[in-house]
């Protein structure tokens, strides 16, 4: 019973001593490269994306897919238009737009 509170004793004081040593450490020895905060958070917010809604990606990829005018063939279902815009979503990293989200964007179905 008492080695096991003296085991925890003194994992309690090596992580003490390992985050006063930390303190000591200044982010340049750590790092290499001392950084500006306020900089590092000003570029990141220029870097965030703006939201995009589905519909409009759908409208981006259809001229790549459908070209010249981006208008998908009548006869086509909305699977089989979904299936050949897929490849194009995949190699720009976006999330697949549903059937729905695609017949809105082509005026088959109403918005809401």
């Amino acid at each position: 019973m008492t080695d096991d509170r003296s085991n925890g004793a003194s994992r309690r004081a090596n992580w003490m001593a390992a985050a006063k040593m930390m303190e000591q450490l200044s982010a340049d020895v750590l790092f290499g490269e001392r950084i500006d905060l306020a900089e590092a958070c000003e570029t990141a917010t220029e870097r965030k994306r703006e939201r995009v809604s589905q519909q409009t990606r759908v409208l981006e990829v259809l001229p790549t897919v459908f070209p010249p005018d981006g208008h998908p063939p009548i006869d086509l279902t909305l699977q089989q238009i979904q299936n050949r815009i897929e490849p194009e979503f995949t190699k720009r990293r976006w999330r697949l737009a549903s059937t729905d989200t695609i017949a809105r964007a082509l005026g088959r179905r109403r918005r809401g």
